[in-house]
């Protein structure tokens, strides 16, 4: 770091879940170390677009722009983006937490050259439209529940409930989830999570096989799946087809609740990308539960998945992003 560069400018979507504690953790980070200044995108309308804009030539700073690769967030942070390069800040980070593998606009050259054309990419997965040499940012939770260690050696899956966490949108896989529970009658299905909409297709508390607890915050968020975790052996499947850095997969890894996708989907493309080797277990189809091997896949990954966590300390956080920004 620079000894003339004493402010940052941190912007992006400050949400409940997922990128927004991402944000979250690099406030923390940076509010002990820097002066700065942070402004969220979440929700922003004409008139907060328009402040935000103001500030950006007002004080020239070194910025960090979480932006939102998917619509119609999209459409909102290419404006920031662009008046961002106009406003000749020193230097401008993008980090990269949700990147849309579907967003039929990013394959577009022009719309790459803009996003990803001149400037310092911090990201924390890879992906294919990130051909160059990035920083990969491994992150961490400041607070979870940690299961003890010998009850996941001895845990036997035998009641087992597959489950979507999260926000209760397709974004997170959440619509794919219900139809894959629909072509399963066999199976138990649990979906946790809050809607970020109200909608009459979606309000419902129990389809058949499927139940669906609605949650209003984070507290009861978690609580909800420690609850739920400790009367059934749960099991994630990872459905999105857009989430970069699913924070709650680190989540479940915590509560040593495996987490299963499908071969040769997106969600198995994010999975790899974003986590180390073995830390999941790709299925064919879901009659592969039933097969001997499973319960000791699901054990394997999990063992796997608390050697990963080991790594995700604040330490290494600080470390990884400092080097990132430098």
């Amino acid at each position: 770091m620079t000894n003339n560069i004493k402010k940052i400018r941190l912007i992006g979507g400050a949400g409940k879940f997922g990128s927004g504690e991402i944000v979250g953790q690099v406030k923390i980070l940076l509010d002990h170390n820097y002066v700065l200044e942070f402004h969220n995108t979440q929700g922003l309308r004409i008139f907060g677009l328009s402040e935000l804009i103001i500030s950006l030539f007002r004080e020239k700073k070194l910025t960090i722009f979480q932006p939102s690769i998917s619509y119609p967030a999209f459409l909102r942070d290419i404006i920031i983006l662009i008046f961002l390069k106009l406003s000749s800040s020193p230097r401008v980070f993008l980090l990269l937490t949700r990147l849309d593998f579907k967003n039929k606009i990013m394959k577009y050259k022009f719309f790459q050259k803009i996003f990803f054309s001149n400037h310092r990419i911090i990201s924390t997965a890879k992906h294919s439209l990130l051909d160059k040499n990035i920083h990969l940012l491994r992150q961490f939770i400041p607070s979870t529940y940690i299961q003890k260690n010998n009850q996941r050696s001895n845990k036997i899956f035998k009641d087992m409930v597959l489950c979507h966490f999260g926000y209760l949108e397709e974004f997170k896989g959440f619509k794919t989830f219900i139809s894959i529970s629909k072509r399963n009658p066999q199976l138990n299905f649990l979906a946790i999570g809050q809607y970020l909409k109200k909608r009459r297709n979606y309000s419902v508390t129990k389809y058949k096989n499927l139940e669906i607890v609605e949650t209003t915050n984070k507290k009861s968020f978690k609580s909800e799946i420690i609850n739920n975790n400790l009367k059934s052996d749960l099991i994630f499947l990872f459905c999105s087809k857009q989430d970069l850095s699913p924070l709650v997969i680190l989540e479940c890894g915590n509560l040593g609740i495996p987490i299963v996708c499908f071969e040769g989907s997106v969600s198995e493309e994010i999975l790899n990308n974003y986590l180390p080797m073995g830390c999941y277990v790709s299925l064919k189809d879901l009659n592969e539960i039933s097969s001997s091997n499973f319960n000791l896949e699901l054990k394997r990954s999990i063992s796997r998945m608390d050697l990963y966590l080991n790594e995700l300390t604040l330490k290494n956080f600080s470390e990884d992003f400092l080097k990132a920004i430098s």
